[in-house]
């Protein structure tokens, strides 16, 4: 009876002393990615596979990410736009190409007057005059009037001209809505598409995409020159001459306001943790969360973008691309390139 007792009694003892050890060699087991945590960024975001592309007016530059050099230069006339898509690096000027290990492959023709190739699945919508082309199938919409602006996303082709937004439906090419308004200049979609912010002089109107009603119109200062939702799309950045206002979503109303003189566009980092307003010389990056500057850099930037995992920041001038540590928004390293026009990462 005493041995059953004694058993009793050591092995609910035994268990806990083998849940301790357990949880000890747990704890001992996280230490190592802790310390993987701490290794270089190159290595923890595979910077050695990782490529900038860098167009100009005629040619394609390929940047070595790793060691920060230019290791292919192709000549490319009439180089328009270049885009990623999906895992796809795309070239559009006088023909619509990609980018393959053994270089440029050619894909089909586009119309020479061509401003914008925007691409969803296997379908080019292609901005042309007044006209928009879905390639391959070649079936094109006429619009009324010159566009300022267009977008395809949510099964739409959202359409801005000088009297309003026309949106038209991907599946049969033909107007859904339109929703005019006086000389709008710039718009942004809430998600799923279901409000527009048209952003005019002294004004920033909301509207319903299902009715086409106005649901409401925020007064602001000046002209408005851009708008952007960020990352989680709660909150609503327009930027005018003068201001960088930020919106909520849910009341309509002005958060707050930055003043914030010569903007020309927003930008904002790939996992949406800081953002960027580009001036006519200077760039002010921004906390996302607090909307707060940061810092301000003197350069007259005409792209920007991350890499993949936002550890570094590449803005591209007119004359060079900047690395930047966005720990503390210095330049880390700069390689001279002759009139960049846009970047991407791959």
């Amino acid at each position: 009876m005493k041995n059953i007792k004694l058993k009793q009694i050591l092995l609910p003892c035994l268990l806990s002393v083998c849940f301790c050890l357990l949880a000890i060699s747990g704890c001992k087991e996280k230490t190592p990615i802790k310390k993987k945590q701490r290794k270089s960024f190159a290595k923890k975001e595979g910077f050695s596979k990782m490529r900038a592309y860098v167009i100009t007016e005629n040619k394609l530059y390929s940047v070595n990410l790793k060691k920060n050099v230019i290791d292919k230069t192709e000549s490319f006339p009439h180089l328009r736009d270049i885009f990623l898509s999906r895992d796809t690096v795309w070239l559009a000027g006088d023909s619509l190409c990609w980018l393959t290990d053994n270089g440029i492959e050619f894909r089909d023709w586009l119309p020479i007057n061509h401003k914008k190739v925007i691409k969803r699945e296997n379908k080019f919508y292609v901005l042309a005059g007044n006209e928009i082309l879905e390639l391959p199938s070649e079936r094109t919409i006429t619009l009324p009037e010159l566009p300022t602006k267009f977008m395809v996303c949510y099964g739409r082709i959202w359409v801005l001209d000088q009297g309003g937004l026309s949106i038209y439906k991907t599946s049969n090419f033909k107007e859904e809505h339109r929703i005019p308004a006086e000389s709008p200049l710039d718009f942004a979609l809430s998600e799923y598409g279901l409000r527009v912010y048209i952003g005019r002089f002294n004004c920033l109107d909301i509207f319903d995409t299902q009715s086409g009603d106005c649901v409401t119109s925020i007064p602001i200062k000046g002209i408005s020159r851009a708008l952007k939702f960020e990352y989680l799309g709660n909150k609503l950045y327009c930027l005018t001459e003068s201001n960088l206002y930020v919106i909520n979503r849910m009341t309509n109303r002005i958060e707050r306001s930055l003043e914030i003189s010569n903007g020309k566009s927003i930008w904002f980092s790939r996992k949406g943790e800081y953002g960027a307003v580009l001036r006519d010389s200077i760039i002010s990056f921004f906390d996302a969360s607090t909307d707060k500057i940061i810092k301000s850099l003197k350069l007259k930037v005409s792209d920007i973008t991350t890499s993949l995992g936002d550890s570094r920041v590449y803005c591209l001038t007119s004359k060079e691309m900047i690395t930047i540590n966005p720990a503390k928004f210095e330049a880390l390293g700069r390689i001279k390139l002759d009139k960049g026009k846009k970047i991407i990462i791959k």
